[in-house]
């Protein structure tokens, strides 16, 4: 259905309106920026001791480059990407009609917020440089919309130099008159005193528990994604996809698994066990290499699926491509899918045996092997068919094993045969069930009164959502 509108007159009413806030939304998104890096340059500066604290200018700024985690980094804001289509209102590199059509079903499906910027000079440079890398016959209105969508964003930079600055503005640093050997002048630290916030309080919570976690050859963990520097595309995945912070599980297992150590994660349901090992993935991944390089075998239709939505989602800037093969589906459709090129193969180990031992799915680049529910995938059903796969692999093929529950025969036979220096998270037993859950028994006194008491819940309780466990499919 058409729009009711001129989307090329919208487009150019966005490309004449009035900016004259934009550099002051953009200011107070850098001040915010700079703000949370001097908190955490503030957290580090109180742990060093008075001696160990950089004395000069140019000491501190090597201080905040290496130990105070202030990189320069670039930062995105988000823009609509219509902002991004009137760039090429009136240009010759694409066709009007095509910028029309792409247009309208932008507009259509986000109408432009006035308040939201737009994209400043370098932003638009590199939003045309990269359509001008396609070929005219390319930039069809879905090709259009598809680069719209990606170059959506201000790029905000961040140095050490302007932590420094904020630092100084705000007393925390002072330079005084005396002068040390290197003509440079000696800093005083004026530190104040941080109000800890639910984050912190809930991060010595979680120290403590660790005390009670197994952690073997696991490194120092990371709390925050920045800290693992990862590549700019993929951060722009996990914060699209709603991740803020990285949770223990993660905090503890990424890194081994980004320096190439074969890790062991056991932990219960819900603490992001999937991304602990997608976002190493895709970390080590070269998208211009189009051929199998992780491949994630798991238990289930419904699992396999999970997996790789949360692979597509996270990788979807690195223009990730992943398929999933099990069985029930079309054989020809996953040998077409696989002679297409994919980077990731998620999928059960019947199906994925099948193409491997055909030379359908062809593992010479292949990096990673993740074995998701390694306790179910590795008992007596489904080993045979996971062996089988592993005397496939190419040799120092990185191994991660991952579940809920781990038997002592299935680690000493994996840790032996493919994983001799490898990294490990235990939870205990009674740390299983996840903490921030509350648990409720209902007794019913016959089998028929299940549906009504579930009834009555239903209507008297709240609930944003909600899962409902059947015994058997008739259920």
């Amino acid at each position: 259905m058409a729009p009711s509108f001129n989307p090329l007159a919208a487009l150019a009413a966005i490309a004449n309106r009035d900016l004259s806030e934009n550099a002051d939304v953009l200011c107070q998104w850098t001040e915010k920026n700079v703000q949370e890096r001097m908190h955490l340059v503030i957290q580090r500066l109180r742990i060093c001791a008075t001696a160990q604290r950089p004395q000069s200018r140019h000491a501190l700024i090597a201080w905040l480059n290496r130990a105070g985690k202030c990189q320069q980094r670039a930062t995105a804001f988000i823009v609509d990407p219509v902002e991004v289509l009137s760039l090429l209102l009136g240009s010759d590199m694409v066709e009007q009609s095509k910028l029309e059509i792409a247009a309208g079903v932008l507009l259509d499906q986000c109408p432009v917020d006035a308040r939201h910027v737009a994209l400043r000079p370098a932003d638009a440079t590199r939003a045309l440089h990269a359509v001008r890398k396609q070929k005219a016959c390319e930039l069809t209105d879905e090709a259009l919309i598809r680069w719209a969508a990606e170059q959506a964003f201000v790029s905000i930079m961040v140095t050490p130099e302007d932590v420094l600055a904020k630092l100084v503005a705000d007393g925390v640093i002072q330079e005084s008159a005396a002068k040390g050997k290197d003509r440079e002048s000696r800093l005083s630290y004026h530190l104040p005193e941080l109000e800890r916030d639910a984050q912190e309080v809930h991060r010595e919570e979680a120290v403590t528990e660790l005390m009670e976690i197994q952690l073997i050859n696991t490194g120092s963990s990371c709390e925050d994604f920045d800290d693992l520097n990862l590549s700019e595309d993929l951060l722009r995945g996990i914060y699209s996809y709603g991740f803020e912070r990285p949770s223990w599980i993660q905090q503890w297992s990424m890194r081994p698994l980004i320096d190439l150590k074969s890790t062991i994660l056991q932990c219960s349901s819900g603490m992001g066990k999937t991304a602990a090992f997608v976002i190493p993935i895709l970390q080590r991944l070269n998208p211009r290499l189009r051929s199998c390089q992780a491949l994630i075998v798991a238990p289930g239709r419904e699992l396999v699926n999970q997996i790789q939505k949360v692979v597509l989602a996270l990788g979807d800037y690195m223009r990730v491509r992943c398929h999933s093969c099990i069985g029930g589906t079309s054989v020809r459709d996953d040998i077409d899918r696989l002679r297409e090129g994919q980077h990731v193969i998620v999928g059960a180990c019947g199906r994925l045996f099948d193409m491997i031992s055909k030379r359908h799915l062809r593992l010479d680049d292949l990096r990673m092997l993740v074995v998701d529910e390694a306790d179910d995938m590795l008992n007596a059903k489904n080993s045979r068919q996971v062996l089988d796969i592993c005397k496939h692999l190419p040799k120092n093929v990185q191994f991660c094993l991952s579940g809920t529950t781990m038997t002592a025969p299935t680690l000493e036979f994996m840790k032996k045969t493919y994983m001799p220096n490898h990294a490990q998270i235990f939870v205990p037993d009674h740390k299983l069930m996840t903490q921030n859950l509350s648990h409720f028994y209902i007794e019913c006194e016959q089998e028929d009164f299940k549906l009504d008491t579930l009834c009555d819940l239903l209507t008297t309780l709240y609930f944003t959502q909600l899962i409902v466990f059947c015994s058997l499919v008739a259920k």
